[in-house]
């Protein structure tokens, strides 16, 4: 449907090769709503959108189909408390802001190893303790 010349309501977004990019809700032309939006990278959105950014609650999907991360999104990235699941079969619980590790949080190694403590910047600052090391 169109309004005021713009894509207004339920719609679909399609690439320059036919693909599907968006299906969803739109806004006078704008990506807005609940919808799901298909990266080139294989990763897949489903949840809410404000101005063409994931904006709300949503689930990220890796390429394979797994659940990456669930939860708020903000202005297009993660935040707050979450479990992100990586490809490798690790997987990071705690804190995260502007889509990155920031905070508290642990992170589980497929091997079975542990880093728990403080994060910065998506790198591992410190730790009070690890099962496989001590600080």
């Amino acid at each position: 449907m169109l309004r005021h010349g713009f894509k207004h309501g339920k719609g679909t977004l399609y690439g320059p090769k036919e693909q599907i990019i968006y299906k969803g809700e739109f806004n006078l032309g704008k990506i807005e709503g609940t919808g799901t939006y298909y990266y080139d990278s294989g990763q897949r959105y489903e949840g809410m959108m404000k101005d063409g950014l994931k904006h709300g609650i949503g689930i990220l999907f890796n390429p394979d189909g797994s659940k990456y991360c669930e939860g708020n999104f903000k202005n297009g990235n993660i935040e707050g408390k979450v479990q992100l699941n990586y490809q490798d079969g690790s997987r990071y619980e705690g804190d995260v802001k502007n889509g990155i590790r920031e905070g508290y949080g642990i992170l589980y190694k497929k091997n079975g190893t542990t880093k728990k403590g403080i994060w910065k910047n998506d790198k591992f600052e410190f730790a009070g303790y690890s099962k496989d090391f001590e600080v």
